[in-house]
């Protein structure tokens, strides 16, 4: 009998759920040795190796955007995360795999998510709206008349759906999500501090000291890097005020977004989610204020889900349990 597992193509990081219900997580990195064209490392071992391979070595970070930009290697990192996670390397040819993907994306691009999943030797690839997956795996009473919206913000794209009576209403994205905010902390140190830090870095100081508020200081950190005048290696000191430009920039563009979609969105339903709020999922929902940083801008009320990380994986496995994958599937 073909078994079924969940699949959610993050951007940074790959969740599985296998059909007992338990969620498998890794980093969305492999790494490819060039001269011996075998895969090097995959998931929390690859990940360290950003920035730091030799020459004969190139880190690949195959899914930006929400969406798949390196077929081949997200195939071998998909069939290396079942095989090694999952144990089920003999039995990928009875699987199916359920995909939560973005609803925004063009026929091509779920095309390409298809194309790159089949690549990892599964017997079938289904694909079903995230936003629908986000409002299960929230706890929403999504298959209400009144409407409710969700807000998810990944480390390559945010997303805003209305949701009413089981279907989406309306829907929006923008490529800004956790990823190119810590492009814009490293832009912002080595403007301020004329330091030049890596990425991930720059995600630590995000986690850390990061805040959507100029009232919430979270403190400082020391980083190093290398100095723009002389090259050399340097430090700076680094605190949460140095690096609250470019997250305000990122407060700002969600607000916008979700007033786009309300504009688009009819009254009755708007009327709902004033009343209602907007439910946060998503990885980047941690950040220190953010919650109260967009309904300052919104004046709406927002909810931070249950562990909002695993929101979409947990609303997918439901989705799966009930049968609803079947009626949900992108066609």
């Amino acid at each position: 009998m073909p078994r079924k597992i969940g699949l959610d193509l993050g951007t940074d990081y790959i969740r599985i759920v296998d059909e007992s219900g338990k969620i498998y997580r890794a980093p969305s990195v492999i790494v490819m040795d060039k001269y011996a064209e075998c895969i090097a490392a995959v998931g929390d071992s690859a990940k360290k190796m950003l920035g730091r391979t030799p020459d004969h070595m190139e880190a690949i970070r195959p899914i930006r955007e929400g969406v798949v930009a390196d077929g081949r290697a997200c195939s071998d990192l998909l069939r290396t995360l079942f095989e090694q996670q999952l144990n089920i390397g003999g039995m990928l040819s009875r699987t199916e795999v359920v995909v939560s993907a973005p609803g925004g994306i063009s026929a091509m691009q779920a095309t390409n998510i298809k194309q790159a999943v089949y690549g990892a030797n599964v017997r079938k690839v289904t694909l079903v709206d995230a936003s629908i997956c986000a409002a299960v795996g929230s706890g929403l009473q999504y298959r209400n008349v009144r409407g409710c919206m969700v807000l998810d913000l990944g480390g390559g794209m945010s997303s805003a759906a209305v949701i009413s009576m089981g279907d989406v209403a309306q829907f929006g994205m923008i490529p800004v999500g956790g990823d190119a905010l810590d492009l814009a902390i490293v832009d912002r140190i080595r403007l301020e501090k004329g330091l030049t830090i890596g990425e991930q870095l720059a995600e630590y100081l995000k986690r850390t000291i990061g805040s959507a508020s100029p009232l919430m200081t979270m403190g400082e950190k020391t980083v190093i890097g290398r100095e723009e005048k002389t090259k050399k290696i340097g430090e700076a000191r680094v605190a949460s005020a140095d690096i609250l430009q470019p997250v305000s920039e990122y407060v700002k563009a969600l607000a916008a977004m979700i007033r786009r979609i309300l504009a688009d969105t009819p009254p009755e339903l708007c009327a709902d989610i004033g009343d209602f709020g907007i439910m946060l999922t998503g990885g980047m929902s941690g950040l220190n204020g953010l919650a109260q940083a967009i309904r300052n801008l919104t004046r709406i009320r927002i909810t931070m889900a249950h562990q909002p990380q695993d929101v979409v994986i947990k609303g997918l496995n439901a989705l799966i349990q009930s049968g609803g994958d079947a009626k949900y599937a992108r066609r």
